[in-house]
């Protein structure tokens, strides 16, 4: 692989292709972790890194890389679903797992504008590598579609057998449970509110649902007691187990999760979107107040007007840290966030925002009960500081407020 480089310079930079998203041109940068994701190269040297890879370490009769370490960089051994059982997996930068009837390794890789998969099946002696200068969507589909090709005809490898599980021994693994190994740190604190999976016992297989999620439940059916596979899948990629803390279950299918009570889960939910429903009521009382406020004279001379204002305006800065955080999402995560600009930045000083007028709406309210203010006015301003102020500490806590994702 002579041309491949970490750094596309001089004449890699002139051969380099121009990455797009959603129909626009995207400048290349590379990641600071370059070996993670920043490799470019030619198709012809990416073929030369497939084949070695179908024939464990060798290149036109020369040994580049030991047998065993090929073998070694396709298993895995440290995490506790694999210690556990499951048959799908992430090696030493190599993944396992089946599609199209067969068992597949490979290692898929993107950035703004480009996305690449290889993938080789060792039992059929094929491969493939895929590389294209658009991140838009619509990849993982190609890919399917390109292991079917390349297999027709093939046989597909035996499903492994259904085990027959006792009604008992199912629903003991139905309950709620939550993800606790996110891939990204920063979005832990949504946890509780996007990524929790409810497990069902029907039918003798187990039906998974991600709660606040349009997708339909996702079908597992038994191979031991503990083990689960998709219907299509010869791998077991669902593994139930024991946490480090006696009675704490807990599931893995890629990521791993962590049984929580019901009432728990129901408690988040409701409280959650009871507190983002009350402030979204400061945008009606808005709609009514300001043009009373801009032409009534007696609510201009009402004491204690901010108490009315203030709630509104914390409101304000809630959904401008979130349209930020979005927006920016939207254009580019890393290049966003990870310097100073106007998306990352706006999120710093809307969340720190956010968090003094809620305190400050929170205390002119108690100021208020002293005052002539409306008796209504003053215990839904209440009302809504209260739920300000809860949001601001539960984000404070996770460090969500003043967050400088560029430090």
């Amino acid at each position: 692989m002579p041309l491949a480089t970490f750094r596309p310079e001089g004449e890699a930079r002139e051969r380099l292709a121009s990455g797009y998203r959603d129909g626009e041109r995207v400048d290349y940068w590379n990641i600071l972790q370059r070996p993670s994701g920043a490799v470019s190269t030619t198709p012809r040297e990416m073929a030369n890194y497939l084949r070695m890879y179908l024939n464990e370490g060798e290149l036109d009769g020369v040994r580049l890389v030991k047998p065993e370490s090929i073998d070694r960089m396709m298993e895995a051994r440290t995490p506790r679903a694999v210690r556990a059982g499951v048959e799908e997996w992430y090696g030493l930068g190599i993944a396992r797992y089946a599609s199209a009837g067969q068992v597949w390794y490979g290692h898929t890789g993107r950035l703004p504008g480009y996305v690449a998969d290889m993938a080789w099946c060792p039992k059929l002696g094929v491969g493939y590598a895929i590389m294209i200068n658009s991140s838009s969507g619509g990849f993982n589909q190609l890919r399917s579609e390109f292991r079917e090709f390349i297999v027709q005809g093939q046989e597909p490898d035996e499903l492994p057998r259904v085990a027959t599980l006792r009604p008992k021994e199912l629903a003991a693994h139905e309950g709620y449970y939550q993800l606790i190994t996110p891939r990204r740190e920063e979005g832990r604190y949504l946890a509780p509110f996007l990524n929790v999976v409810r497990v069902k016992a029907q039918g003798g297989s187990l039906w998974l649902t991600t709660m606040n999620s349009t997708e339909d439940p996702k079908e597992f059916l038994p191979v031991t007691e503990h083990l689960f596979r998709s219907p299509k899948d010869q791998l077991s990629s669902l593994v139930f187990y024991e946490g480090e803390e006696e009675g704490q279950a807990r599931f893995s299918i890629r990521e791993e999760y962590q049984r929580v009570s019901q009432p728990l889960v129901w408690a988040a939910w409701i409280l959650g979107e009871a507190a983002l429903g009350v402030m979204a009521s400061t945008v009606f009382f808005a709609l009514i107040g300001l043009p009373r406020l801009l032409f009534g004279r007696r609510l201009r001379e009402e004491p204690f007007l901010s108490a009315r204002v203030r709630p509104f305006l914390c409101t304000l800065f809630f959904a401008a840290s979130v349209g930020l955080h979005l927006m920016g999402v939207r254009q580019d995560v890393i290049a966003s966030f990870g310097t100073p600009t106007f998306w990352s930045i706006g999120v710093f000083v809307a969340t720190i925002m956010f968090a003094l007028t809620a305190m400050a709406g929170l205390c002119v309210t108690l100021i208020a009960k002293r005052s002539t203010i409306n008796r209504a006015v003053r215990w839904h301003a209440l009302l809504v500081s209260g739920a300000q102020v809860t949001v601001a500490l539960y984000l404070a806590s996770w460090g969500v407020i003043g967050l400088r994702s560029w430090a």
